[in-house]
């Protein structure tokens, strides 16, 4: 029971990292044409942060196992003065995010995975079942498992992945990006808009979805 406990736990784990570079916008997509530039400059570095949870649990559904907790990821957008820009995922952000979640919601994974909800008195029995001896030790054992996952070459690949290089043109308020090399096949975002308040919106399309993130400049 022990080992199956840990396969399933590996898999929800695998699917919290994969997940995370599905929502990178790095997979897939159309970009936006170039356009003529004007004299106003949007130079400078801007973070966005996503909600991703609704995406996350429709992936973890399928275990019975739904996160209450926002689980989040800061995007960085850094337009530089050539007009050439740089996309990154921040991600210390979405493991920090990931794992204050599970540390939340633990007894609700472990019900969800398990199959049995998780009570005073079932705490116990349900940890003996999974081959522990104490429901401590098993939520012990459930967070190493998330710590050794996100270990530096996991966390290496997702950086990776979502690192994108290319061009940027600005015409009165709107934004377009477009990749060059390798990227340019893969790169998602549509178009930008610069608002009143000097940040960005990014029109993006990641896991067949819309979604929009905005990413307020860095003093």
């Amino acid at each position: 029971m022990k080992y199956i406990w840990k396969q399933k736990a590996i898999c929800m784990l695998a699917v919290l990292l994969v997940l995370g570079l599905m929502l990178t916008a790095c997979g897939g997509g159309s970009k936006a044409a170039g356009g003529a530039e004007e004299e106003k400059s949007a130079a400078g570095t801007y973070v966005g942060n996503f909600d991703m949870t609704e995406l996350l649990n429709q992936e973890t559904e399928a275990a019975g196992i739904q996160f209450s907790s926002s689980v989040t990821t800061d995007f960085i957008l850094k337009l530089n003065e050539d007009e050439t820009f740089v996309f990154d995922i921040d991600a210390d952000s979405l493991v920090s995010s990931v794992t204050e979640a599970v540390q939340n919601e633990i007894d609700s994974i472990i019900a969800g995975v398990m199959g049995e909800e998780v009570t005073a008195d079932s705490a116990e029995e349900i940890a003996k079942a999974a081959g522990y001896d104490s429901y401590d030790a098993f939520k012990e054992e459930i967070m190493k498992q998330i710590t050794d996952s996100l270990d530096e070459d996991a966390l290496s690949e997702l950086t990776d992945s979502c690192h994108i290089e290319g061009t940027y043109t600005l015409k009165d308020n709107d934004l377009n990006l477009s990749a060059e090399g390798e990227d340019s096949e893969n790169f998602s975002v549509k178009v930008g808009t610069i608002q009143d308040d000097g940040s960005i919106l990014l029109d993006l399309d990641a896991n067949d979805q819309n979604i929009q993130i905005t990413f307020a400049k860095q003093s």
